[in-house]
């Protein structure tokens, strides 16, 4: 992020929305921190029409969440809230948020960890992700790579809403079962006094 961004924190103040007053004095932020609150209806974006960058960790937003327009947004984190559905919560953000560079939805219901019972889910999640966001650079804690880019392309096409299809797990290819034997073999390898952590905290904007 830019040295010249206006910011407003108002993280940690246990709100379900924020004030009228602060809104109206702060219309002109580029980055907004509204994380550790109890905030579920997010109409208030609206209000910051120079918003770029979002932080909403750990509130109550849920699958059903409807952001508002705007294009210029490019960085959004909702860590730890109640989006338990993808779809249609990723339609619904692909409209509002057409530009996003950096996603982070870690913590959630929807969002599955990496790990080796659930790295295929996990990968069906980066993978449907990516389908509706061209431009995507990060993803949760991992950059995104070219290949998961054409495995997106090919797996569930190059619509700008595609669907969950019931049969993915069979079509997954040689590239994402290549990928888990790289990751297990090292993550099971034996140590050499470095640990490697997956997971964890959100990218760094």
């Amino acid at each position: 992020m830019s040295s010249y961004e206006t910011r407003l924190d108002y993280s940690h103040r246990n709100v379900e929305y924020l004030p009228e007053d602060v809104i109206n004095a702060n219309q002109s932020v580029t980055l907004l921190d509204a994380s550790n609150n109890n905030i579920r209806d997010v109409d208030f974006v609206e209000k910051f029409v120079n918003l770029n960058s979002l932080i909403l960790d750990h509130n109550c937003i849920a699958s059903d969440a409807v952001f508002p327009h705007n294009p210029q947004l490019t960085t959004l984190w909702l860590n730890f809230n109640n989006i338990d559905e993808l779809i249609p919560f990723v339609d619904n953000l692909k409209i509002s948020f057409p530009n996003l560079k950096h996603l982070s939805m870690m913590g959630n219901k929807a969002s599955p960890p990496c790990t080796e019972d659930t790295f295929y889910e996990y990968l069906q999640y980066r993978l449907q992700i990516l389908s509706y966001f061209d431009g995507l650079e990060h993803l949760d804690d991992r950059s995104v790579s070219q290949d998961e880019r054409e495995e997106a392309a090919r797996l569930y096409g190059p619509s700008a809403n595609p669907s969950i299809a019931d049969s993915a797990a069979s079509n997954i290819s040689d590239f994402v079962q290549s990928l888990f034997d790289k990751v297990f073999s090292f993550i099971d390898a034996p140590t050499t006094g470095r640990r490697t952590r997956y997971g964890g905290a959100a990218s760094v904007i």
